[in-house]
């Protein structure tokens, strides 16, 4: 029997205390959804995990902050860099919204990735 998956409340410190492993893992945060994912390189990132469609589906946000000292920003978007829990809170919860809206969480990030390719 497996154990059940706990969430934790993520913060700068345990963000940046999240060691690699040989295979990537995910932490979950407290607001459903939210996940640090931990490659085993060190590399972090956030994403949410949530449904569209009836379907699993996983929307990576974009990495996340190492410095304890970053500032969360005004505006974050879906692909970004340095991303702190703050940020990464409020995509997720934006993400989350729209999906049960019935929207494409992704489609902005499409559009804007398309207005800067021409």
């Amino acid at each position: 029997m497996q154990k059940p998956r706990r969430s934790i409340v993520l913060t700068a410190s345990t963000i940046r205390a999240m060691k690699p492993r040989e295979h990537r893992y995910e932490v979950r945060d407290a607001l459903p959804g939210l996940v640090l994912v931990v490659q085993p390189t060190g590399s972090k990132s956030f994403a949410v995990r949530t449904r569209i469609s009836r379907k699993l589906a996983k929307v990576t946000l974009g990495t996340a902050a190492t410095d304890i000292r970053a500032k969360a920003t005004e505006e974050p978007v879906i692909g970004g860099d340095n991303l702190t829990i703050a940020d990464a809170r409020l995509l997720a919860a934006t993400v989350i919204h729209n999906v049960l809206l019935g929207k494409d969480p992704m489609q902005a990030h499409r559009e804007r990735r398309r207005e800067n390719r021409d």
